[in-house]
């Protein structure tokens, strides 16, 4: 789910043109109008996310003799506060790779080469 708001956002958020290098790239393609994710993409990469999440997802608990009871507002709460650090971390990173041709961007601060 984190992953479907990250690129909803990313897509509406992020206009190609706010951040065109300009002559910076020397190849004859032009600057997109728009950043598109084709589905078959989108399904790709959420799969793979899951695959990574099943694969190291065990379950070492030992049983109890009494049932358990869940906290669903503490384990929504921590959900949601992860879930939105995750997709907030993924979007300040879309937004400095960006914004690597800025001379004065974080890339520049940081003497990091831009993006090519």
């Amino acid at each position: 789910l984190q992953l479907l708001f990250f690129f909803f956002i990313a897509l509406f958020a992020f206009k190609p043109d706010h951040y065109d290098p300009g002559t910076a790239i020397t190849n004859d393609d032009p600057w997109p109008e728009f950043f598109s994710l084709p589905v078959i993409m989108l399904m790709l990469i959420t799969i793979l996310n899951d695959g990574t999440l099943i694969s190291i997802g065990y379950d070492n608990v030992r049983p109890s003799h009494m049932p358990e009871k869940w906290n669903l507002r503490a384990l929504f709460c921590t959900s949601i506060i992860l879930g939105v650090v995750a997709c907030g971390s993924s979007l300040l990173l879309v937004w400095a790779c960006l914004d690597s041709w800025n001379p004065d961007g974080l890339f520049a601060k940081w003497t990091l080469p831009p993006l090519p």
